[in-house]
């Protein structure tokens, strides 16, 4: 027997017509759908609309989940269509800058970079993470849509290599492949900003003489 409260339980529950068993599998998982959604598509309401889309599609699809992956495997596949979907159909990208303070930025290996830091730092400091940040979330818009999901799946929602897999329906070393490609192109458009940067410091000063 299946505990009540586990995805499954949940699941099963939903099957037989307990409407609060749906809520409480939307309760567990909106949080983490919207954010996703957000950081897609840099909009508060286009991701609000995926959200809602996403759990509208798992209800109405719930009798074909058969178990083979995690549920929130399934659910994270649903949304994944969807927010592409959608990225593929709406041209305008307004940007908000994330509300997250973290955000993996890897080299080759496993390591995160944390901008959650010690509440203690100073003002400028606050003003740095902030604007790199700022950046981040720039540089996210600008890569393609598929590498910014696949950044976001490993190295914000925190899912594995074999649960990215069942995502997206592609074996473990295409994640491997496409996720160090995604990386690559991230790091490449910050250096670009950076460099943008440097430029523009360095003309100010010039022109100041």
């Amino acid at each position: 027997m299946l505990a009540a409260d586990t995805d499954q339980g949940l699941v099963q529950r939903s099957l037989a017509g307990d409407t609060d068993a749906f809520c409480q599998i939307v309760e567990r998982y909106q949080s983490k759908v919207y954010n996703l959604a957000l950081r897609m598509t840099g909009n508060p309401e286009d991701a609000l609309d995926i959200s809602q889309e996403s759990f509208i599609r798992v209800f109405r699809s719930l009798k074909t989940f058969k178990g083979d992956s995690s549920f929130s495997t399934w659910l994270y596949r649903i949304a994944n269509n969807i927010v592409l979907d959608e990225l593929r159909k709406r041209r305008r990208r307004p940007l908000v800058v994330m509300s997250t303070d973290a955000f993996v930025s890897s080299e080759e290996g496993e390591h995160a970079l944390e901008f959650s830091g010690p509440q203690s730092l100073q003002p400028e400091e606050q003003v740095m993470r902030a604007e790199r940040r700022r950046e981040i979330a720039q540089a996210l818009q600008a890569i393609s849509p598929e590498h910014r999901l696949i950044l976001l799946l490993r190295d914000v929602e925190g899912l594995s290599y074999e649960e990215i897999a069942g995502v997206q329906n592609i074996n473990v070393g295409t994640v491997k492949s496409r996720l160090n490609r995604a990386r690559l192109a991230l790091r490449e458009h910050l250096l670009r900003v950076e460099q943008i940067s440097a430029a523009d410091v360095h003309t100010c000063r010039r022109e100041a003489k």
